[in-house]
């Protein structure tokens, strides 16, 4: 499957290439400036529609071991869970939807 800033960069340069008229070709600037978009767009299109999982550390100890190495990953609609980097112990939270 195509990722959508790659479709959307194979798309303009397909218009830019075959499209006689008074253009100019697209620099190379224009070009890295057309992806950086279609990148940032994809991801907050996919962080609306709850499908991008995301990864925070948070500064609070794991509660079975004195390290501070807990992280959250959640965000892609499932559950979130916290999992501890050090002793690998994972919680996860409860599906309160009925």
């Amino acid at each position: 499957m195509i990722s959508p800033q790659r479709m959307f960069v194979s798309c303009a340069k397909s218009i830019s290439d075959d499209v006689p008229g008074p253009f100019r070709p697209l620099t190379v600037q224009q070009w890295d400036r057309i992806a950086n978009v279609a990148r940032e767009a994809s991801t907050r299109v996919q962080a609306a529609l709850a499908v991008l999982r995301r990864t925070t550390a948070v500064p609070y100890p794991c509660p079975h071991c004195p390290a501070r190495a807990l992280v959250v990953h959640g965000g892609d609609g499932q559950l979130p869970a916290a999992k501890c980097e050090k002793c690998g112990r994972t919680w996860a939270g409860l599906d309160t939807a009925a």
